[in-house]
C-alpha cells in the first residue's frame, strides 16, 4: 500500500504500480525524466542528501531538479541562493517523502513519479553515502527512460 499524500489514504500497490507506469511513460513523463537526468548529471558536486530537501548546500533529487528547473528560468542566481531558498522553504525536522512529493508536484511531476523518486532517494538508497546515492538515483532515473526518441514516446 502507498500512501497517496494526504497521509490517511492508501493505494493499493498494483493500482500505484499502474498509475506510476503510465505518469512515466507518455511524453511528459518522459520528458521529465529527461530533465532530472541531465539535473543530475549538471551537479557540481555529485551527491545527494536523504531526508530533507536541501540542507546547506546539498539537495536530495527532487531538490537537484528543482534547482535545475529554477536555474532555467533564473539563470542570474546562483545555485547556492537557490539551495538556501529552497532549505528555507521546505526544511523540517520532520520532514516526509509527501512534502519532498508535494514539491515534485509543483514542479510538474505526476503525484506518483514524485513519490516513487523521493522514496528511492530517501527509503531505497537509505544506507547509500551520498555519492552512492547519486549513483544510484541516477540509474534508477535512467532506467526508467524510453530511449526511443521523444516523439516517438506513448501519450
Amino acid at each position: 500500500m502507498r500512501r497517496d499524500g494526504d497521509g490517511d489514504t492508501c493505494v493499493p500497490d498494483g493500482l500505484w504500480q499502474n498509475a506510476f507506469a503510465r505518469a512515466i511513460a507518455g511524453k511528459r513523463g518522459q520528458k521529465i525524466l529527461r530533465e532530472i537526468e541531465r539535473a543530475l548529471l549538471e551537479m557540481p558536486e555529485r551527491r545527494l542528501l536523504d531526508s530533507h530537501i536541501a540542507c546547506g548546500t546539498e539537495v536530495c533529487a527532487v531538490g537537484a531538479y528543482a534547482v535545475w528547473k529554477y536555474q532555467q528560468d533564473h539563470p542570474d542566481l546562483s545555485r547556492k541562493s537557490i539551495i538556501y531558498g529552497l532549505e528555507g522553504e521546505y526544511y523540517d525536522d520532520s520532514e516526509s517523502l509527501a512534502n519532498t512529493a508535494y514539491l515534485g508536484t509543483e514542479l510538474g511531476m505526476p503525484w506518483t513519479m514524485a513519490w516513487e523518486l523521493a522514496e528511492a532517494n530517501d527509503v531505497r538508497f537509505r544506507d547509500c553515502t551520498p555519492e552512492e546515492r547519486w549513483e544510484r538515483v541516477l540509474n534508477w532515473v535512467r532506467d526508467r527512460i524510453d530511449r526511443h526518441p521523444l516523439e516517438e514516446a506513448p501519450e
